[in-house]
């Protein structure tokens, strides 16, 4: 009875207390820290949201499906172009008083190429119907392989950046970018929202977890100190917060009952529940692991699974690093546990396949599986006889269990993976379009199968696409750096390459280039032809409009100068006699085709 009262002040005593935290969780020493190389990094994007301008959260806010006064549009009214075209009402409407009124009329998403590949991971999952689930921009995307079609959950905001599966496999976690994020918990079969949790988290929410009975929901927001919240989700009331530090996290995980484990580069934290206190620890790495980059979690049982940078998977009991498995030839960017075994994928192209005790199985290579197979999300099917597999290319596919076949004949969904889509045109005579990107890629795509028909890949960014009007040649613009400038980084400069300014003709069958050429110096912005296919045009970032005769081998016509910053997009009229033109001036000018004169007026 005496040595309990000791014991019960010494762990309330303040100075008692501060020396038992200590050796409790002694700082690191005598841990061999690993040299991690960059070759070896598959994470850099990951969690680096730069920070957007006021137009840009407008636009993310408005519905983009829907008509309507958005504070995108409203801003828009006010911009200076709107005066030039004040006098430019055509004459048979003069005397008619014009319809203010909003159309009554609004667009439905039919679906979706590609997913969120570059800074996400562990994001492609079967839900509890046998659909297949991941997520791209703002939407989720939900899909049946039987009938081929998708459906969304489009209840975000802005982009989104993180996912959870629970336990039952039909409510899923999602959460958002933004300088208030939310996250919303969802039903798959409804597609409706069941909890939004609101308020504390800023900049973004990075890493979203539940625990094994489904009952709480762990997030680790993108702010500073990459704060940690844990949520009873069901009563929209958040039960613990701390702060991870400044290091970034790159997974979090329920542990065994209420213990939550999170980690990242260099550092491995576990938050242990005492009584009603929850208690930061680091984990001990010991003689048996090194200090490094730690990529991903999964629990095992009465262990904790993480992945390395340098291909390990350490296993964990309680806070102490107890086994080291070398399992891939790279990074370790997914493990994904289910009571049929365990799945890991890595940067070296491979997907394995181990026992719930971590014995090795099947290695499957995806090496010639699309264009950049390195695997960022693998998970089992619930019967255990596929594989779904997610790669760094944007592209899913599903695999046999048993020896690693395609099931679906090529991916079941392929999209643009670095950067941003920059470009987009439509054939003026196949259901065809073709894309271009910060990737490098230019794309062609089949409107009705959904299915990618033909690409070709440049040592450059693709900046802007069109179609001749006949169909049969494709302009392409080019410039900056395969993956896009560097956003992610603070006062960066951007980076200049060979092909800034450069375009190119190719031939629409087989996507041979027939002529180059390059004008301006700076990245292109736009490219068209003329309705009549008698004029090309490009815009720059130089802030002029450079006009080509097509019937004569491309031979410059002049520059279209009027603007004072980077033209971003401009058309011809119908007659190609004219074209228009507006930038990041807000101004509207128009230019004769045919001379690349200016002209006050179209009259």
């Amino acid at each position: 009875m005496y040595i309990g009262r000791v014991i019960e002040w010494a762990e309330h005593d303040p100075e008692l207390r501060s020396w038992l935290d200590y050796y409790d969780d002694a700082p690191e020493r005598d841990w061999v820290v690993y040299a991690m190389q960059r070759h070896e990094l598959d994470f850099e994007a990951e969690g680096a949201r730069p920070a957007k301008s006021a137009e840009e959260v407008a636009d993310m806010e408005s519905d983009p499906f829907k008509f309507g006064a958005s504070p995108a549009n409203v801003k828009m009214a006010k911009q200076g172009w709107t005066t030039a075209i004040s006098s430019l009402t055509p004459s048979m409407y003069n005397q008619t008083r014009p319809d203010l009124s909003v159309p009554d009329t609004s667009l439905e998403l039919e679906w979706v190429h590609g997913f969120r590949s570059e800074d996400c991971k562990s994001n492609v999952r079967y839900t509890a119907s046998g659909e297949m689930i991941w997520h791209a921009s703002r939407v989720v995307v939900q899909y049946n392989a039987l009938e081929h079609k998708q459906r969304f959950f489009m209840g975000h905001s802005s982009e989104v950046v993180a996912f959870a599966m629970h336990p039952n496999k039909r409510l899923v976690a999602t959460g958002e970018a933004g300088a208030r994020p939310s996250i919303v918990v969802w039903d798959t079969e409804t597609l409706q929202a069941v909890a939004t949790l609101t308020g504390f988290h800023e900049h973004s929410v990075e890493q979203l977890a539940f625990s094994a009975d489904g009952a709480r929901l762990a997030a680790v927001g993108g702010d500073k100190m990459h704060n940690l919240s844990i949520y009873s989700w069901a009563l929209r009331k958040r039960i613990y917060s701390g702060s991870c530090g400044e290091r970034k996290v790159l997974d979090c995980c329920f542990g065994e009952g209420d213990n939550v484990v999170t980690c990242g580069v260099n550092h491995i934290h576990f938050w242990i529940k005492e009584g009603f206190n929850t208690v930061k620890r680091r984990g001990v790495f010991g003689k048996t692991g090194k200090v490094q980059a730690l990529t991903c979690l999964a629990p095992c049982g009465i262990n904790m699974l993480s992945g390395t940078v340098d291909g390990h998977i350490y296993v964990w009991l309680g806070r102490n690093c107890m086994r080291s498995i070398r399992a891939h030839a790279g990074c370790v960017n997914t493990i994904c546990t289910s009571p049929h075994g365990i799945v890991s994928g890595g940067k070296d192209r491979k997907v394995k396949l181990w026992t719930l005790s971590l014995e090795a199985g099947a290695t499957f290579d995806m090496s010639a599986f699309g264009s950049n197979p390195s695997v960022r999300s693998a998970c089992l099917s619930a019967d255990g006889t596929r594989l779904l597999v997610g790669t760094k290319g944007s592209e899913i596919f599903e695999i046999s269990a048993a020896d690693g076949s395609d099931l679906q004949g090529g991916p079941i969904t392929a999209g643009h993976y670095a950067g941003r889509v920059t470009g987009v045109s439509v054939h003026p005579m196949k259901p065809e379009f073709a894309t271009v990107g910060d990737d490098g890629t230019l794309r062609i795509w089949d409107i009705y199968t959904r299915n990618l028909v033909k690409s070709t890949v440049f040592d450059t960014a693709l900046t802007c696409v069109s179609y001749h009007p006949n169909g049969d040649l494709l302009l392409v613009g080019l410039g900056g750096p395969v993956g896009g400038q560097p956003r992610h980084k603070q006062g960066h400069k951007a980076v200049k390459t060979k092909k800034d300014g450069a375009f190119v003709v190719l031939n629409e069958p087989d996507l041979t280039a027939t002529y180059e050429a390059r004008d301006s110096k700076v990245p292109l912005t736009a490219c068209k032809f003329s309705p009549d296919g008698e004029y090309m045009a490009v815009s720059s970032e130089d802030a002029c409009i450079y006009l080509y005769s097509c019937s004569e081998d491309y031979e410059s016509i002049g520059k279209c100068r009027r603007h004072s910053g980077p033209v971003r997009r401009f058309d011809f009229s119908d007659d190609s006699k004219y074209l228009q033109s507006s930038g990041d001036d807000r101004e509207l000018y128009f230019f004769n085709a045919g001379t690349a004169q200016a002209m006050g007026n179209l009259g």
